[in-house]
This record gives structure tokens, C-alpha cells and sequence, in this order.
């Protein structure tokens, strides 16, 4: 399912938090180029003569930056105040490392209002094959046409979510597809709960090697195929390659890896915000840690998700087991505590 692959399409990907969403961001576009998606906005206030010739100035030559800085200075020199240069919040980049014509967009509720108007406008405007990661805050109240695709990375907290993200795509009589993200186990009794919302015989389940080799598998060339009579190639190391390229570059660049740490716990602790009817689907207990911060790019599970087990102290005597439904209540408190960062809404 190369969704990125298609020309012109439109796909969401819903993430379980902010953190996430900033993470799997740079991580997918870090070989390409920053698109400038924000609206510079408009001063409103009264200008000097002074400011107004400086600008004429700018308008009369091509350095208008060199003299954006000059005025600047001249205020401050006459003893008025500045406001600081904020630096260029960046909301979406080509991909390459998804396709050529890929551009990647991020919005969710820590990001101003303006911000988040700015790249939603240019992703709906945007005629290119655009992809968009994004917490709930673009799950509901938002009229986004051509959506082709959507796609639930992280399963939803509520079967009420689950129909807004979904209602995302097959608007207006057009087709759409919609893709939930499942782990084998538990997770899947997760299909009985929302099939009765869906048309009969609507759902079907997709193999995850299936969509590894639809991603990962190329074609061999004229020669290897003579060769070996197969039409593609080993779609299993390539995608092997890719994870380890990413946690190779993790360990090169420790600001990311600082990413992929946050993104993992604040993956956790959107994880036990499920509502307690849905916990025979969703229970912390049955996630593989190791293999949940592999996905992330990380080698080991992060020293800070440690503190949430049992610890060892100076002496090297293990303190007292913490008991689940105490671990449970205490990351569920930690949850509560960062939903105004990480589930914000329009």
C-alpha cells in the first residue's frame, strides 16, 4: 500500500500524542527539504516615517532581510522596544524517503492557532501527494476534501474518535480507504467492537508482511530476473535496512534520539488513557517494551520508562515492586497532567 506513491492523494495518519507526531516528522523527512507553510502575520500597528522609508527601501532592492535587520537596529538605538525574531516553526517537508513527490505535513494542538491554520490551509490546497500527521485535533470539525486515505498509526481512545478519524475520507460521495493499526494479540478483539459501526463484511484484515512487501519490494532488473524468474526482490532486507539506517542516525544525532525518547513515553501514557471497558484490547501489560521502542528507532528501552517498574537503589538492593493497578493509576495521572499539551483541540 504505497499511499504516498499514489499522484495527487491525500492521506491522514493519526498518532496518539504530540510527541509522536513531532517524532515520526523529522524522522521521515530528514533527507528532505523544509516547505514554507506559515503565513507571515500582518502588523496592524501605526508605522513611524522612519519605518515606512525603511520599508520603501526594502521594496527598492532585493536584500530585504539585510535591511529587516537595519530597522531593527535603528529602533533599538532609539530606545524602542523590539520584539524577538521567533525562530521558523517548521510544519511540513518533502519525503523522499517515502517517494519523489511526497510532502509531509504535522499539526496537532501544542502548535499555535495560526500555525495550525497556516499548514492545514496548505496541506487542503496542496495539488501534490501530501500526507498528514496529526493528533485528533484533526479528527473532527474540520471539512478537509480528497482525502484518500486514512490512517489510524495509533488506535483510538474512544469508538466515538474512531468514527470522526475515518469519516475523514468518503466525503461527499467520493472513495476512500481507512487503515486501523493493530498488534497481534489482545489488540485485535478491538475489530469486534467497532465492526457493527462499519457495512457488513466491510473490514477486512491485512497481513503485515503483505504491506511490508508492497512498501519494501522492488523490482530486480532485466538481468536478475532472468536469473533468479522472480518479480521482486528481497523486500525483508530492505526493510531491515531502513529500520537500521534510522537507528543509526539515532545514534548520531542525540537531539533525535531525545525525540524518539519522548515520543516513546508519551506514547505509554496516551496508551493507558483507554477507557477501562476497552482494556480486554488495550492493556500495557500485554505490550512487549523492548519491541514497542524498537518501533520508535530506539536500541533499549529509555532509562526514564525504567522508573516505572522496579528500580535498584546505591547499594544495589531492588526497592519494592510497585504493584500494577498503583504503576497503572500513577502513568494515568501523568496522562492527565499532559493532555492540554498533547490532545489539545481546534
Amino acid at each position: 500500500m504505497k499511499l504516498a506513491a499514489v499522484p495527487k492523494s491525500k492521506t491522514i495518519v493519526f498518532f496518539s500524542c504530540a510527541d509522536s507526531v513531532d517524532y515520526h516528522f523529522k524522522a521521515l523527512t530528514r533527507e528532505g527539504k523544509t516547505v514554507s507553510v506559515i503565513a507571515k502575520k500582518e502588523d496592524k500597528t501605526e508605522k513611524s516615517e522612519t519605518e515606512r522609508g525603511t520599508e520603501k527601501d526594502k521594496d527598492s532592492n532585493n536584500n530585504g532581510e539585510e535591511n529587516d535587520w537595519r530597522k531593527r537596529r535603528e529602533l533599538i538605538k532609539a530606545g524602542k522596544t523590539v520584539k524577538p525574531v521567533e525562530p521558523e516553526i517548521i510544519t511540513a517537508s518533502t519525503a523522499p524517503l517515502l517517494h519523489t513527490e511526497t510532502t509531509i505535513y504535522r499539526l496537532h494542538g501544542s502548535l499555535t492557532q495560526h500555525v495550525r491554520t497556516s499548514t492545514l490551509g496548505a496541506f487542503s490546497k496542496s495539488e501534490d501527494s501530501s500526507v498528514l500527521f496529526c493528533t485528533d485535533v484533526a479528527s473532527r470539525g474540520l471539512d478537509l476534501l480528497n482525502i484518500g486515505n486514512v490512517v489510524e498509526f495509533d488506535p483510538p481512545f474512544t469508538i466515538d474518535d474512531h468514527l470522526h478519524r475515518v469519516g475523514r475520507t468518503a466525503r461527499s460521495g467520493s472513495k476512500g480507504d481507512a487503515f486501523l493499526f493493530l498488534l497481534p494479540g489482545i489488540e485485535e478483539n478491538y475489530v469486534g467492537k467497532i465492526e457493527s459501526f462499519h457495512a457488513e463484511n466491510s473490514i477486512h484484515f491485512i497481513n503485515f508482511e503483505n504491506i511490508l512487501k508492497d512498501a519494501f519490494g522492488k523490482k530486480d532488473d532485466e538481468s536478475e530476473k532472468r536469473k533468479s524468474g522472480k518479480k521482486e526482490d528481497n523486500w525483508d532486507i530492505h526493510a531491515t535496512t531502513f529500520q537500521l539506517n534510522l537507528e543509526r542516525y539515532l545514534l548520531v544525532h542525540e537531539d533525535m534520539k531525545e525525540n524518539a525518547s519522548n515520543a516513546f513515553i508519551s506514547h505509554i501514557r496516551a496508551y493507558t488513557t483507554h477507557l477501562s471497558s476497552e482494556r480486554d484490547c488495550f492493556s500495557l501489560k500485554a505490550v512487549h517494551m523492548g519491541h514497542l521502542a524498537k518501533s520508535f528507532g530506539l536500541r533499549e528501552t529509555p532509562k526514564k520508562v525504567a522508573g516505572f517498574g522496579a528500580a535498584k537503589n546505591a547499594a544495589g538492593n531492588t526497592k519494592k515492586t510497585e504493584s500494577g493497578k498503583s504503576k497503572m493509576l500513577r502513568m494515568a495521572k501523568l496522562a492527565v497532567s499532559s493532555a492540554n499539551s498533547e490532545f489539545n483541540t481546534f
